[in-house]
């Protein structure tokens, strides 16, 4: 299978650790130049994304590494759409693989190619209740997750994604919502083979903090009581009007 690793050119040291993570356990890959979205301008944030419905899903204005992380994800997906290979693999540069990662990449090769509709396979871990069977003894049917760091598509979900993601109300790893866009079937592996290393890993250190967030980013836990209080009330109304619009 087709292995795209996404990468920012100011990370080599990134690269360095996917290069030793995915020697060992035998996978050849493809490095993908991420799209900075340091470098992005102004306009060119505002005409890739819907930013009132943006507002009403996440209760924040989209940030300038949010939609680099999607045009990065949304450029591996175009080389996907008219390529001869069925299904692939994309991975962040910021994961670590476990040992069992070449075979469940063979086993989602082998699922996802064999579906002639849409269907995502998650590798990172998810945060929903399985449901029904186990497909292929190792992946389940979800109707939630979160996080791009691992993951298969065949060719139906790439063209899928690229349209319900054209403009950008929610970050890229919102899956439910472009899965619900899409018609794309959604499935994890279990257990999962690969976890994002900004998590877990000590001995990279900052090496591995998250790119996406910026120095005006505020965390709810860090407000104050009165602009938590307001925080939350708006939530609750930015919640309904995405609910209606959905």
């Amino acid at each position: 299978m087709k292995v795209y690793v996404i990468n920012l050119a100011r990370r080599p040291e990134r690269m360095r650790y996917m290069q030793e993570q995915l020697a060992k356990v035998g996978v050849a890959y493809e490095r993908v130049d991420a799209v900075d979205g340091a470098r992005l301008s102004r306009s060119e944030c505002k005409s890739l994304v819907r930013r009132f419905r943006w507002w009403c899903a996440r209760g924040y204005m989209p940030r300038a590494g949010e939609i680099g992380c999607a045009m990065s994800h949304r450029s591996v997906w175009r080389k996907m759409k008219d390529a001869q290979d069925r299904a692939f693999c994309v991975l962040e540069d910021d994961v670590s693989v476990s040992e069992r990662f070449a075979e469940i990449l063979d086993k989602a090769e082998s699922f996802a190619a064999r579906s002639a509709s849409p269907v995502a396979i998650l590798l990172s871990p998810f945060c929903a209740e399985p449901q029904g069977e186990l497909a292929e003894g190792c992946f389940c049917r979800i109707s939630w997750a979160a996080l791009t760091g691992g993951y298969v598509l065949n060719r139906a979900a790439a063209r899928r994604l690229l349209s319900a993601t054209e403009r950008l109300d929610s970050p890229i790893d919102e899956w439910a919502r472009w899965a619900k866009r899409g018609g794309i079937a959604l499935y994890a592996a279990q257990p999962s083979v690969c976890s994002q290393a900004e998590y877990g890993s000590e001995e990279w250190g900052s090496v591995f903090e998250s790119d996406t967030r910026d120095r005006a980013t505020v965390l709810v836990r860090d407000m104050s009581l009165p602009r938590k209080i307001v925080h939350k009330s708006l939530r609750v109304i930015g919640k309904a009007i995405d609910a209606v619009l959905s």
